[in-house]
């Protein structure tokens, strides 16, 4: 299979988990009373929906734009190989955010994420440089928490053992 075709079956298969998504999120989601204006307890979900649907939106067109021009995917010389690469990291990167959303509620928000994200830079990414991983790490954690928990006013959970908010 080509290059353009694949992409555009990509683009497809996303576009209709966008839709899944979409219907999803406004089906059984379900907003407090209390929220009158501004954003709820849906709209990031929504947003993230509508990203992938104008993503994968854009995927299929660049796919049947390019589609004149017949280039066969690159293989590799080794593909089992890089599939247990791939395999391994996509496993690790599942493990870390079912263990994220554990000591999340245990340890709280800010100590959860930078166990996780520290463990995912180092099991996943491999990064190992001691400078990389405070700047990443301190910057990732830090940064979601003042956007999320102070600009956008969204509530971050607190942890039941240990009690580190801001």
């Amino acid at each position: 299979m080509d290059n353009a075709k694949h992409e555009k079956w990509i683009g497809v298969g996303l576009l209709i988990f966008s839709l899944v998504w979409y219907g999803l999120v406004t089906n059984f989601i379900e907003v407090p009373s209390s929220v009158e204006e501004g954003p709820d307890s849906r709209t990031f979900p929504l947003f993230f929906g509508f990203l992938l649907g104008a993503f994968s939106l854009l995927l299929i067109a660049r796919s049947i734009i390019q589609g004149s021009v017949t280039k066969k995917a690159p293989t590799s010389d080794k593909p089992r190989e890089n599939f247990w690469a791939e395999f391994r990291c996509a496993s690790w990167m599942l493990g870390c955010l079912v263990f994220y959303g554990y000591i999340m509620s245990l340890f709280g928000f800010m100590l959860a994420t930078l166990v996780s994200v520290l463990l995912i830079l180092v099991g996943a990414l491999k990064v190992y440089r001691p400078k990389q991983l405070i700047a990443i790490t301190l910057g990732i954690s830090i940064g979601t928490y003042l956007i999320f928990g102070k600009l956008l006013g969204i509530y971050l959970p607190l942890g039941q053992l240990l009690d580190i908010g801001m």
